[in-house]
């Protein structure tokens, strides 16, 4: 019978870690993979969009890729740094919204608006 309680012990032990170890192994819950980062082609695209969708003028022609790509670069920079956590990406975000929306008259910015709430993913849209 000893034998018989070494053997269970050990299975409850075994059991135990594997079930440890792969729920360590899955990301926490707020803890999702931030997506990637665009490269510069895909910064020249999304600028490009927002001059179609928002008719910028000449100036802001000249003065938004600037911001598009110092944020991406701040980003990157945050990335490398290690200090990519959803809130700090989030409040980067919020910054460079805001600053993009002190250069567009109040119709445009309703538009940047909407594009930004339909570029998010479907499961963050669905949380407002």
């Amino acid at each position: 019978m000893q034998l018989s309680n070494i053997k269970r012990s050990m299975l409850i032990i075994v059991s135990f870690l594997l079930i440890t170890t792969s729920v360590q192994a899955q990301p926490g819950r707020g803890q999702q993979e931030l997506p990637a980062l665009p490269n510069r082609a895909q910064i020249t695209d999304m600028i490009e969009e927002l001059d179609q969708a928002l008719e910028l003028t000449t100036s802001q022609k000249t003065q938004i890729p600037g911001l598009y790509f110092a944020h991406f670069e701040e980003a990157q920079a945050l990335q490398d740094a290690g200090k990519t956590s959803r809130k700090v990406m989030d409040n980067l975000k919020k910054h460079f919204q805001a600053e993009v929306k002190v250069l567009l008259d109040k119709d445009q910015v309703k538009k940047f608006e909407s594009l930004q709430k339909n570029q998010r993913p479907p499961q963050q849209r669905n949380r407002r």
